[in-house]
């Protein structure tokens, strides 16, 4: 059985997605996963399905923005709910980090790790 993957992507450029794409071995780890969610790639959630899924591994890409929603679900729930469920949570890239440099326009922009240079407490945003 397949891991299954969940690739939530928050306020970001997409430039991790498209790194992703790059891979040599593309074809090869993609078929590893079964892919529940990735907004780019066929998956066998919608976006309105995600908060009842059950990632083994959840993947942020980009900066977590109260209030900002994702189909019917506001963002950092969502996240939260499903880090709470998935075995492993990946952060990819500095914005899905740090916030990144969407943070230094939007100060209500956080990483999953850090928020404005301190660690997000118990992943409390």
């Amino acid at each position: 059985m397949k891991p299954k993957i969940l690739w939530l992507q928050g306020v970001t450029c997409n430039g991790n997605s498209h790194s992703f794409f790059n891979l040599p071995n593309f074809q090869s780890f993609y078929d590893r996963f079964e892919w529940l969610y990735h907004p780019i790639l066929p998956s066998k959630l919608s976006l309105d399905e995600l908060f009842s899924a059950k990632p083994e591994i959840l993947v942020l890409e980009g900066g977590l923005k109260k209030g900002w929603t994702k189909g019917q679900n506001e963002l950092v729930s969502l996240f939260l709910e499903l880090a709470l469920r998935a075995k492993r949570v990946v952060a990819v890239g500095s914005c899905a980090v740090y916030g990144g440099v969407f943070r230094e326009y939007e100060k209500n922009i956080s990483g999953a790790l850090f928020q404005g240079g301190k660690r997000v407490d118990g992943m409390r945003l």
